[in-house]
């Protein structure tokens, strides 16, 4: 399997692991080190975004990715894509349509989660 695959196949576990709340898979795949950038600008560690997940405050309800891009350099994956998510966070529903870009690094035989960033795409007008 081709290292693009690799990571093609990590993202489409994260993002089934960030639908059914499961923060076992979703520790697996992150980096100790993860920053996670939302696109309202604020920043999450690694386990601020499992608390969240985990507790219930953050329940991805609807979560589509296309237009995924991933480019290697050594060890380091970039991985480019449009996401579309319905998030209830806080109790309160958000509709998100962001690019995001999340980066893997490798670690010894496997690839981690190492930074996510996430920016709005403007709503087009009429």
């Amino acid at each position: 399997m081709s290292a693009e695959d690799e990571i093609r196949e990590l993202e489409s576990r994260r993002q089934a692991a960030m639908l059914a709340a499961d923060t076992t898979t979703l520790d697996t795949l992150m980096h100790g080190e993860l920053t996670y950038a939302h696109s309202t600008g604020g920043m999450d560690t690694k386990q601020v975004y499992l608390d969240g997940v985990g507790s219930g405050s953050v329940v991805y309800k609807a979560l589509s990715f296309d237009d995924h891009t991933v480019k290697i350099h050594d060890n380091i994956a970039m991985s480019f894509c449009h996401m579309v998510a319905d998030v209830q966070i806080r109790g309160n529903m958000h509709h998100l349509d962001n690019r995001i870009l999340a980066v893997w690094v490798r670690a010894g035989e496997s690839w981690k989660l190492l930074a996510v960033q996430s920016g709005a795409i403007p709503p087009q007008a009429d």
